[in-house]
C-alpha cells in the first residue's frame, strides 16, 4: 500500500548523508531512502557481519520483522554509526490498542512470541548497548499505515485523533474501535504512549539535536494527485507534495492563498517555491472559541457565528449565478432556491470554524486547499456547520441552519454537492478499507438478525411439512376408499360386465 512510505518520508535527512538500511519487507522504504542520500547500502539482518564501515543513519523500518535479538542487534550497530549518527527505528507495540482490540491480536499477547517487544523491552536494550539519547514518535494506526505521528511535543487531543483513520480487514472482529478507547485514555489522563500501536524511535549515537517536528500529517484518504504531507514544527507548519502526481495540488493551493490575500479575507497562509507555509498560533481555532462560549453564554456563541457570516460576506468576491458550480457537478436545482442565495466568484469552499482564528475580534483563514468558481456562500456556511457535531451539545444544527437562514430545500442540494466533491477527490479503496471489519455489537446484531431469519424459515419449513403430512393424509384416505371399492360386489359386478362388454366388441 502506499502509505508505508509514510513512516520515513517526512524525515528530515542531513544533505548529502549516507545511510545502512536493514531490510524489512517494504520496497518503497527503500526507494523513498535512496531520494534522502548520497549513498544507500540495503542489506538484511544476516548480512550485517559483512558490514565494516560506518554510515550516518541506520534504518530498521519493522524491527520485529528483522530479529529476535535485539540486543545483540543494538550492540552491533553501535560499531556501524559515525560519531553523530542516528538509528531510526519502527517497530510495534505488545501491547497496544490495536492488539487488545481483536482477538487475533490478544492471541499475539498471550502467546508471548519473542518477535512482539515492548517499548520498555527495546529501551533497556538501546540503553545497555550505549545509546543513551532518543526521541520518541507515536505513528497512528501504526508505522505500516501511517495516518499521522504524534510527539512528547504535540501529545494527542481528542481534536486530533479525528486524524487517525483506522484500517480494518474484512475478517477483523473488534471488541472496540481504538479511537473510541484512546479517546477514553486520553479523557481520564491515562499515558497513551505506553498503548501506542506503533513508535518510531530517532536513537542518536551523540549529541541530541532536535529537529523542532511537533506533529507530522498524511492526507491518505484522497486521491494521489490530492496528497500533502504537513510537518508542525514549533514555529511554523509546512505543507509539501507528497508525489509528483500532487505537485500541481500545491499549486493550486498558491492560488487561492493569492485569492485571500487579493480579497479583504485574512490569512496565515504564505509559501516558497516547493511548500506551503503558515504560523504556527497557539491560539484556539474559532470553532473551539464557539464551544467555550456556548458553554457560558448560547447567544454570544450565536452571535461570533453571525459575525463569521458578515464576514465572509463582506469580502468574497461577487460571483455569478449563470454556469454556476450545481451546473458544473450536474445537480438540478429549482431556479427559485439559488435565485435568493449570495454567488461568490472564487469558492473557498472549506472555510469552515476548524480553519479559522478569532484573534483580537478578528478572522485569521488557514489551510485552504479547495476552490470551486461560483458557488453559494450559503454552501460554505452549511459546511461550517456540517462539520461542527460538538455544538449540537449546546445548540442544534437545525437552529444554527435556521439562524443562518439556510432553507431546508437548500440543504438538499448543498447535500448532494459535498458528496460530489467530496467523492471526486476521496481515495476509495483506502475509504472502503476504512470501513471494513465489524465490532463485537455489529455480530451480536448479525447474529439476532440471521436467528430471526432462521426462526422464520424454520417456521416455513414447518408449515410445509405440515401440509405435506395432510396431503399424504387425505392420499391415503383416497386410496382406502379406493380399495373397498374395488372389493364390494357392486365393483365386481361391473368388472365383469366391462368384460363381457369387451368381448361383444
Amino acid at each position: 500500500m502506499e502509505t508505508q512510505k509514510n513512516i520515513i518520508s517526512w524525515y528530515p535527512f542531513e544533505k548529502g548523508c549516507t545511510i545502512l538500511e536493514i531490510k524489512s519487507e517494504c520496497n518503497q522504504i527503500t526507494d523513498e531512502l535512496k531520494h534522502n542520500s548520497d549513498k544507500i547500502i540495503s542489506i538484511n539482518i544476516n548480512e550485517l557481519q559483512n558490514i565494516n564501515e560506518k554510515f550516518d543513519y541506520i534504518t530498521l523500518i519493522g524491527l520485529e520483522d528483522i530479529t529476535d535479538n535485539i540486543q545483540d542487534l543494538f550492540n552491533k550497530l553501535k560499531t556501524l554509526l559515525n560519531k553523530n549518527g542516528k538509528i531510526l527505528l519502527a517497530m510495534n507495540n505488545k501491547y497496544s490498542v490495536k492488539n487488545l482490540s481483536t482477538k487475533e491480536g490478544i492471541d499475539k499477547i498471550i502467546g508471548n512470541s519473542n518477535k512482539i517487544f515492548t517499548l520498555n523491552e527495546v529501551e533497556k536494550s538501546l540503553e545497555t548497548a550505549g545509546f543513551k539519547k532518543k526521541k520518541l514518535y507515536y505513528p497512528l494506526t501504526d508505522y505500516k499505515f501511517t495516518n499521522v505521528i504524534f510527539t512528547d511535543d504535540n501529545k494527542i487531543s481528542k481534536n486530533e485523533l479525528s486524524r487517525n483513520i483506522v484500517y480494518n480487514s474484512k475478517e477483523n472482529i473488534k471488541f472496540f474501535e481504538e479511537n473510541d478507547m484512546i479517546d477514553k485514555l486520553i479523557e481520564d489522563n491515562m499515558d497513551f504512549k505506553q498503548f501506542s500501536n506503533s513508535f518510531f524511535i530517532e536513537v542518536f549515537n551523540g549529541e541530541y539535536i532536535d529537529n523542532d517536528i511537533r506533529l507530522v500529517t498524511f492526507s491518505n484518504m484522497r486521491k494521489n494527485e490530492y496528497k500533502i504531507k504537513t510537518i508542525v514544527k514549533k514555529e511554523y507548519v509546512y505543507k509539501y507534495p507528497d508525489s509528483d502526481e500532487s505537485k500541481k495540488h500545491i499549486e493550486n493551493v498558491k492560488k487561492n492563498i493569492d485569492i485571500m490575500l487579493k480579497s479583504k479575507l485574512k490569512t496565515i497562509d504564505s509559501y516558497d517555491e516547493e511548500k506551503i507555509i503558515s504560523k504556527f498560533i497557539e491560539n484556539d481555532t474559532f470553532d473551539k472559541v464557539i464551544i467555550q462560549t456556548a458553554k457560558k453564554d448560547k447567544e454570544h456563541a450565536i452571535e461570533l457565528i453571525k459575525r463569521f457570516k458578515e464576514n465572509l460576506e463582506e469580502n468574497l468576491e461577487e460571483g455569478l449565478k449563470e454556469n454556476n458550480v450545481f451546473d458544473k457537478y450536474s445537480i438540478k436545482y429549482d431556479t427559485e432556491i439559488i435565485n435568493n442565495m449570495k454567488f461568490t466568484k472564487y469558492g473557498l469552499w472549506d472555510l469552515i470554524f476548524q480553519n479559522c482564528f478569532y484573534i483580537d475580534n478578528d478572522f485569521y483563514f488557514y489551510d485552504q486547499e479547495w476552490m470551486e468558481e461560483n458557488i453559494p456562500i450559503e454552501f460554505i456556511l452549511y459546511r461550517a456547520i456540517k462539520y461542527f457535531s460538538k455544538i449540537e451539545k449546546y445548540i442544534s444544527k437545525e437552529e444554527l441552519y435556521k439562524i443562518l437562514d439556510l432553507k431546508e430545500e437548500a440543504l438538499n442540494i448543498f447535500e448532494e454537492l459535498d458528496n460530489k466533491i467530496q467523492e471526486e477527490k476521496r481515495n476509495n479503496k483506502i475509504w472502503q478499507m476504512q470501513k471494513n471489519g465489524k465490532s463485537i455489537d455489529e455480530i451480536k446484531i448479525q447474529k439476532l438478525t440471521d436467528n430471526h431469519t432462521i426462526n422464520l424459515l424454520n417456521n416455513e419449513i414447518q408449515n410445509k411439512n405440515n401440509e405435506i403430512a395432510s396431503l399424504k393424509k387425505a392420499y391415503e384416505n383416497v386410496r382406502n376408499e379406493i380399495n373397498i371399492i374395488y372389493q364390494s360386489k357392486s365393483w365386481k359386478l361391473i368388472e365383469k360386465l366391462q368384460k363381457i362388454k369387451r368381448k361383444l366388441k
